[in-house]
């Protein structure tokens, strides 16, 4: 395995990595005070080539198969994973498709999230919540930095039960 960090995306301690022929984008969710949730970036650059060179844009069907979201509730010790898999990706439009445009970003609302921000200026929405109950779908507890639902992973990422 090889870990490919994406220096512009630092802040979210950005990864690419494959796993059995597997291509996972990793991102560490932040908590931002005003907002409920987690932000994350999920853009990549180009490389000079095209009329717009070094522009960020959003990725698209073959850079990735998985999103792994790494999240944490530091107040209480809480923290789990998203997996999503990129047919749920591009059923919500995050990833570039013929159908959607992309996104840039997203906001990700672990199971404990049910209220506004630290600053409470935000309201918890009807949409964050509607969001929130497909995200925990894709989302596993953790412990101790250590996935505590294998099988609920192993459902997820489609890899054997050993």
């Amino acid at each position: 395995m090889v870990l490919d960090p994406y220096p512009q995306n630092r802040q979210y301690e950005a990864l690419a990595f494959s796993i059995d022929g597997q291509q996972i984008l990793y991102r560490k969710g932040h908590v931002t005070p005003d907002r409920p949730g987690h932000f994350l970036t999920i853009w990549k650059r180009s490389h000079g080539e095209g009329p717009e060179p070094k522009k960020t844009r959003p990725f698209e069907k073959p850079d990735l198969d998985y999103l792994f979201v790494e999240v944490h509730d530091h107040q209480t010790s809480k923290q789990g994973m998203f997996i999503f898999p990129l047919s749920v990706l591009l059923k919500k439009g995050v990833v570039r498709s013929e159908k959607a445009k992309g996104k840039m970003a997203v906001r990700v609302f672990p199971p404990w999230t049910s209220s506004r921000g630290v600053e409470k200026s935000q309201v918890f929405s009807e949409s964050a919540k509607r969001t929130q109950r497909w995200q925990c779908e894709y989302f596993v507890w953790m412990e101790e930095n250590v996935i505590t639902d294998f099988e609920k992973f192993a459902r997820l990422f489609g890899a054997p039960l050993n």
